[in-house]
């Protein structure tokens, strides 16, 4: 707690650069992660990697939220970038759970921070994981959630959905990856609060669709601002469209119960 209380000391001495930060566990890992603070700010936004990938996913992101004068931070999951696994490689499903703990540790050094309102955005299991810990977070106001599945290395989507509502939360998925596209619509018909769900055609998987899609950014940062208009959806009432096409997301194939393997 005490090396906690010194390095927060020194980001707000200086908080107009970004800074490398050790985060520690609750199970006693340390972990690296990044740190993008705004001076006074009371709104955070925690940025969770998908599996393979880093903290660096979100460089650009974290730049465009700090303009708008958003705090961020990015984690390096256990097992990612200069984090330690703390366990066996490849990752089992138990370690995967255990990341969840991780994502805490990022929740806390935020309100340590001074953040009253932490929004997450989560890629692939990412987003599993985003979710899971913030639906236990009182001070975790909205979600996006980028190529979500219902069930990734373990992890349930659609219970930890239920305990995230009614709050609201973007879902960001490409056509052309099957599952996260079927998990999208399964989930999106679950979510009870303010939602969305932005269908692209070829834009690749993950925080990839960030860059390889020029309106997703756009769209990420306006869900996080608060300035996206929810008005258009309500009046569409249709099934959700690959964007660029007159095609709609297909609703036959396997049931919740089929892809969660129930």
């Amino acid at each position: 707690m005490r090396v906690l209380t010194l390095l927060l000391a020194l980001l707000l001495a200086s908080p107009a650069f970004a800074a490398e930060v050790v985060l520690k566990t609750a199970d006693g890992l340390s972990l690296h992660a990044v740190h993008e603070p705004v001076a006074g700010a009371k709104r955070a936004v925690l940025l969770v990697h998908g599996d393979g990938r880093s903290a660096a996913d979100w460089k650009f992101l974290a730049t465009k939220l700090k303009q708008a004068g958003i705090s961020t931070l990015a984690l390096d999951l256990r097992g990612h970038g200069t984090s330690p696994a703390a366990g066996p490689t490849p990752l089992s499903d138990a370690t995967w759970a255990a990341m969840s703990a991780d994502v805490d540790a990022g929740l806390a050094f935020l309100r340590a921070a001074g953040a009253t309102e932490i929004g997450l955005v989560g890629a692939e299991v990412g987003a599993s994981l985003a979710l899971l810990a913030g639906a236990a977070a009182a001070d975790a106001t909205t979600m996006v959630v980028l190529t979500p599945g219902l069930k990734l290395h373990g992890l349930r989507f659609d219970a930890a959905l239920k305990a995230w509502n009614p709050r609201p939360i973007l879902f960001i998925v490409s056509g052309d990856e099957a599952y996260a596209a079927k998990s999208s619509l399964l989930l999106e018909a679950q979510a009870t609060g303010p939602k969305h769900l932005e269908i692209y055609t070829s834009a690749g998987a993950g925080a990839a669709m960030l860059n390889r899609e020029p309106a997703c950014e756009g769209l990420v940062l306006s869900w996080l601002l608060g300035t996206y208009d929810l008005s258009a959806d309500q009046a569409r009432g249709a099934a959700p469209q690959i964007q660029g096409s007159e095609e709609a997301m297909p609703t036959d194939g396997p049931t919740l119960e089929e892809v969660i393997g129930k």
